[in-house]
């Protein structure tokens, strides 16, 4: 199921890629399926443990939504095709890969460092007394 909708022979993916594949193979767990194999890569083939919580939440969602569709008398083939199949790839649509993902699961600039001028950097006028 997973295996013919997707390439498992990728060397590398994208965040968006991974997250994607995330949430297809929970469905496909969820329909009898499971690839313990690929979710460890996919997992380890994201950079930060902040997206690899993102990855497995992919999974864990996919695999939530599979089973309740699975338990309410649907066939694996028909939850596949409602939750997996409808997906557009950013390649389909031309748009540039996250676009499709809510805002939540954007990464997060917290620890990004300000560049430019030692100005900027130091410490806001509203914060010193005068």
């Amino acid at each position: 199921m997973y295996e013919q909708t997707y390439d498992i022979d990728w060397v590398s993916l994208s965040r968006e890629e991974s997250i994607e594949r995330g949430f297809a193979l929970g469905v496909a767990t969820a329909c009898g399926c499971p690839n313990e194999k690929e979710y460890q890569r996919l997992v380890a083939s994201v950079e930060t443990t902040y997206d690899q919580s993102i990855v497995e939440l992919a999974f864990r969602e996919g695999l939530a939504k599979g089973k309740d569709k699975y338990n309410n008398g649907m066939t694996s083939n028909q939850v596949w095709e409602m939750l997996v199949e409808p997906t557009v790839s950013a390649q389909e649509t031309g748009y540039p890969g996250g676009e499709y993902l809510p805002g939540a699961l954007g990464r997060t600039t917290l620890f990004d460092t300000q560049r430019g001028p030692p100005g900027l950097l130091e410490q806001p006028s509203f914060l010193t007394k005068d």
